[in-house]
């Protein structure tokens, strides 16, 4: 592996592992709403690039995506009836 491309992949892991640990508690705790792995991930995202790990572009790209998703999933949810 490339070295320079550490901080990048430390990034990628830390943002995919607070979206897990989001998602892990909020099931363990009864609540079946991907709300908390978003927003833990959104933490990961803006922790990378305030820590100089990812370029100000994958700041922006990734909360965009995010909020997409984010949208496009509460839709469902409450299109849902409350599942």
């Amino acid at each position: 592996p490339d070295i320079e491309n550490l901080p990048f992949m430390l990034s990628i892991g830390i943002i995919l592992g607070m979206g897990v640990a989001g998602f892990v508690m909020s099931s363990k705790a009864g609540i079946h709403d991907p709300t908390p792995a978003i927003f833990l991930m959104i933490v990961g995202v803006i922790f990378s690039w305030w820590v100089g790990w990812l370029p100000a572009w994958v700041l922006l790209i990734t909360v965009a995506l995010i909020s997409i998703v984010g949208a496009a999933v509460w839709m469902r949810i409450f299109k849902g009836g409350g599942d």
